[in-house]
């Protein structure tokens, strides 16, 4: 069972000693290339004794005792003083080099005063871990100094006073610290990823690693002794501390976005409630520095120490469910910036503690100053190695999702296809009924022809032989009386007989064309020529260039109109002169016959006239009869087609009539 419930662990082993083992590495690399390599000033030489205030101008003479008989003395006196041999040296540029001290003053062994600092005077505001004063000494050095160091009611480390070159120091410092712009730079780096990541996804567990990689970047560049150096300002390191619960607030709310529905309730409130405690550290460090030490020193730590509980509990849990990369990986690095964390809280906020375990750890004292930032960028790169892990997911799902859209297109294809050939089909079908259809019209076409034509003979043929009639009639009864005017009516008999049988062949003419290459301007020219000889009329035409898809229906009906149109306007409106006018305006064939009589329209309405409009109207077209006293106008309108359109054969029955050859 042991080692059944070992081989279920070694999944989140693995992970937590690798970034054990890189915190270790880090740590121990640092603690070797940033030991201090001046001279050390031994402080079991040094004599101390109580101070007045910060107001006094020079040493007592008397009332010295040894510093170590007093080690708590930092903790205990307000304001003191130390008197410290220093050894001879041959530095160019020496300088004492104080650090844990809140104001301090330097005098030489004639009382002569070489450097003071009083942050009160200066309104600064500071942090003792990361602020340090640099005292210049005289060439040769002085024997001994004399300094004064006032608390100012503030927890106060043990002061470390140091001789040593600038030239050296400065080298210190670059070694020792120079990592901490390198870890902001890493951090800020990891700051603008998360920024690109959630600018495009509009995920809140980005925004949140944006935040804490902006925090860490902050404190990494402010919580070293190097930027003062460069840059002598302490505020940015006495803000740092308001900083620290706002990345602990970051932290909450990834490991909320991470493992949501899990224990939301309890990771929603420990998060706001550090935001609401970082908001009012910040606060109080801009209004009240009391306050902000309280808040530091009391409230914090504790609060801190629950909030650690918590979130480990919460992340044990996370892996008993889910046991996938995340709640590993999420695991082993909260394990991490936990134990740093914890430390950093220990050092900074629980001095009485710290002090008490380094004498019992002296290696604690030789820990990085910066771990907590070291630690933060290891749980970075867990985290990135969960959103590395979500992103091969993500092009899983992805990958997943094409071939399965690639199925589904080569599908659609495939019926599309099926479709196609269907409707291709269908197509051809529909082709076929039109060509059906199309005979059919065409044979209604030809009875309809045939009943116009039928129509047209009749009357003509009923006019003529009752006009022949006539005059025979008046012939036979004045042949005895009058031979010679009897002869005359014969003569107009026959003439009426001749004109009738004339009219007739107009009438049928329209089939003896060739619908194939039926030339409707030649047949228009023809039937006018005819009918111009045979009755003297006068007929100006005009007719422009015609659209080649005029089907061969549209053509007979204009053909027909005009032959309706030379016939009616003799015959009822006697007309003797005409103007035809036939023109296209890009959407339909207007036909415009005029005449100089009163009217085109047969007593009655006749029937060629009414089959006439029939054809038109369901060919879509329009028709006009205009009349009046002195001119008549009749006028067609046809659409046609843009482009070519197939035209109804003519039938071979359309050039006979009744079985009788035309």
């Amino acid at each position: 069972m042991k080692g059944r419930f070992w081989r279920e662990q070694v999944p989140l082993i693995r992970p937590l000693f690798l970034l054990l083992g890189l915190l270790v590495l880090i740590c121990g690399w640092l603690i070797q290339y940033g030991r201090f390599e001046g001279d050390s000033l031994d402080s079991r030489t040094w004599e101390w004794t109580a101070a007045g205030s910060f107001a006094d101008e020079s040493p007592p003479v008397s009332g010295w005792i040894p510093y170590p008989s007093k080690p708590n003395l930092h903790v205990e006196s307000k304001a003191y003083w130390l008197r410290i041999p220093l050894p001879a040296t041959d530095s160019r540029e020496p300088r004492l080099w104080l650090t844990g001290v809140m104001a301090v003053r330097v005098y030489d062994d004639a009382g002569s005063l070489l450097y003071g600092y009083d942050p009160a005077e200066r309104g600064h505001r500071i942090n003792l871990l990361s602020r340090w004063n640099l005292a210049k000494l005289p060439i040769p050095v002085p024997a001994r100094v004399d300094v004064l160091i006032e608390n100012r009611a503030a927890y106060q480390p043990v002061p470390e006073i140091r001789l040593i070159d600038r030239g050296d120091l400065l080298a210190h410092l670059f070694r020792k610290d120079s990592y901490s712009f390198i870890l902001a730079s890493l951090h800020l780096f990891c700051s603008a990823i998360a920024f690109g990541l959630f600018w495009s996804r509009k995920d809140k567990l980005y925004l949140y690693f944006f935040l804490l990689a902006i925090t860490g970047a902050y404190a990494s560049a402010v919580r070293n002794s190097l930027l003062q150096m460069f840059w002598d300002q302490p505020w940015p390191g006495y803000l740092e501390n308001a900083v620290f619960p706002l990345g602990v607030f970051s932290f909450i709310s990834m490991l909320y976005e991470l493992f949501y529905p899990l224990e939301k309730k309890l990771l929603n409130r420990l998060r706001w409630m550090m935001l609401g405690f970082s908001v009012a550290a910040g606060a109080a460090a801009l209004i009240d520095p009391w306050f902000y030490d309280w808040l530091l020193r009391y409230p914090l730590p504790p609060f801190y120490l629950l909030t650690g509980l918590l979130i480990f509990r919460v992340l044990i849990k996370a892996f008993l469910q889910r046991r996938d990369l995340e709640s590993v990986w999420m695991l082993a690095g909260s394990n991490v910036i936990s134990a740093v964390a914890t430390f950093h809280v220990v050092r900074n906020f629980m001095p009485y503690l710290y002090d008490w375990l380094a004498e019992r750890i002296p290696l604690l004292k030789e820990m990085p100053f910066d771990l907590l930032q070291i630690g933060l960028l290891l749980f970075q790169i867990g985290l990135i190695r969960v959103i590395i892990h979500r992103f091969g997911v993500l092009n899983q799902q992805l990958t997943q999702f094409n071939r399965t859209l690639e199925q589904n297109v080569m599908s659609r294809t495939a019926e599309l296809h099926e479709r196609t050939a269907q409707l291709q089909e269908t197509n051809a079908r529909l082709a076929a009924s039109m060509r059906e259809t199309a005979e059919v019209m065409a044979e209604s076409m030809i009875l309809e022809e045939r009943h116009r034509i039928t129509g047209s003979i009749h009357d003509n043929v009923a006019h003529v032989l009752a006009a022949t009639i006539v005059q025979l009639e008046a012939a036979k009864r004045l042949l005895d009386k009058d031979p010679r005017h009897a002869e005359d009516k014969v003569v107009a008999s026959q003439q009426l007989v001749r004109k009738g049988l004339e009219e007739i062949r107009l009438s049928v003419r329209l089939l003896k064309e060739d619908a194939n290459h039926y030339d409707l301007p030649a047949a228009m020219g023809a039937l006018i020529r005819d009918t111009a000889d045979a009755s003297g009329i006068v007929v100006d035409s005009s007719i422009a260039s015609l659209p080649s898809t005029l089907t061969t229906l549209q053509k007979r009906v204009f053909f027909q109109a005009l032959q309706e149109g030379l016939s009616n306007g003799q015959r009822y409106g006697g007309c003797r002169k005409f103007h035809l006018r036939m023109e296209a305006n890009g959407r339909e064939v207007q036909f415009e016959l005029s005449g100089d009589g009163t009217s085109f329209v047969p007593p009655g309405s006749g029937s060629g006239l009414r089959a006439l409009s029939e054809s038109v109207e369901r060919l879509s077209g329009t028709l006009q009869v205009l009349e009046g006293q002195t001119v008549c106008i009749l006028r067609v309108s046809l659409p046609y087609a843009p482009e070519a359109s197939p035209t109804l054969e003519p039938h071979p029955s359309w050039n006979t009539l009744g079985g009788i050859d035309l």
